[in-house]
């Protein structure tokens, strides 16, 4: 028995003394194992564009809590963004992500500053990050078959996403809306002041843009809750009939089959989805466009914000719900009620 205990604790001192080693790859060497040491990861950006969000991660050792601060390096006594991470579990590796503003309020070079506690001590690392405004084209939807009609000036931002696959960044941008046969189709614009370099369909081929002045509009064949996605990079278009359901083992059907949602209004502007529901306590679920998984939205952060991919949503206690799904351009959203 006693020479399976030494064997424990030999693997111990070798995790830990991997956990050392990760340090060593950044910026700290030399440290003993009962020191505290908190690192800021090479991976943490530093240059952020408006509007985007930036990954934090830290590796610590005996660390009991960690504030993270963000202040401007000529006023870095006031502090943009400030979060306190607890180490409840004794764990070495952290993350937060961090939302950047839109408006540009954040412009300029900033202090990312990790004060880490624990042991009977303090310590702290600092990173330096510049913010500025993206170099991103932004797209705008209008015509007289979306709410936005053909003015320029109420045009509906389109939402940017990006992937990278292979070293590959794929971008494209989407919009949902009820859109109707009458009013003449749809258009997108880079501006809201103009119509220069506004995209529609190329004549005679649906599906794909042309930005030449001599576009057709984009036909709506019926009315409708849609989802439009614009890749002006590969030229490309699709206008989507979008329905949604609810899919996760808290509901009736488990992972396999959706509960479908119903729109609450069919009329332009309007954007909310909702359904009644029997919800199991424990368990988890999310929402999902036409019974397939390439469209689905789950949390971003703690809710009721959500986004592509993100993750589920957890139920707290038995019953028939009601949950509601709002796909307004401005931000998808959902909430949850008895």
């Amino acid at each position: 028995m006693e020479r399976v205990n030494i064997l424990y604790k030999l693997l111990a001192l070798l995790s830990l003394s991997g956990v050392m080693l990760m340090f060593s790859s950044c910026d700290e060497v030399g440290h003993e194992l009962d020191e505290l040491v908190v690192s800021l990861d090479a991976q943490t950006p530093d240059t952020v564009y408006f509007g985007e969000s930036f990954e934090v991660k830290l590796l610590a050792n005996q660390m009991k809590e960690v504030q993270i601060s963000l202040s401007h390096k000529d006023n870095p006594s006031e502090s943009v963004y400030s979060e306190t991470i607890v180490n409840e579990n004794n764990s070495f590796a952290f993350s937060t992500e961090i939302e950047v503003p839109e408006d540009g309020s954040w412009n300029g070079d900033y202090i990312l500053k990790a004060v880490a506690t624990g042991n009977g001590a303090q310590t702290e690392k600092s990173r330096p990050i510049h913010f500025k405004p993206s170099p991103v084209q932004n797209y705008f939807l209008v015509g007289g078959s979306s709410v936005a009609g053909w003015e320029p000036a109420n045009g509906i931002q389109l939402k940017r996403y990006t992937k990278e696959e292979d070293g590959i960044i794929t971008e494209w941008y989407d919009v949902f809306g009820y859109f109707t046969v009458d009013g003449h189709g749809l258009k997108v614009l880079p501006t809201t002041t103009g119509w220069d370099g506004g995209y529609g369909a190329k004549k005679g081929a649906p599906g794909t843009l042309d930005n030449t002045g001599d576009a057709d509009n984009i036909t709506v064949p019926e009315d409708g809750f849609y989802r439009l996605r614009i890749n002006p990079k590969a030229g490309t278009y699709e206008l989507v009939k979008s329905n949604w359901g609810i899919i996760g083992d808290a509901t009736p059907g488990g992972w396999d089959n959706d509960t479908d949602m119903t729109l609450v209004s069919a009329s332009k502007g309007k954007y909310e989805w909702t359904a009644t529901i029997n919800l199991q306590a424990g368990k988890e679920f999310k929402f999902r466009e036409n019974d397939k998984w390439d469209i689905n939205l789950g949390l971003d952060g703690a809710g009721p914000q959500l986004k592509y991919d993100g993750g589920n949503v957890r139920v707290d206690a038995d019953g028939q719900y009601v949950v509601k799904l709002n796909l307004s351009p401005a931000g998808y959203t959902y909430t949850i009620s008895r």
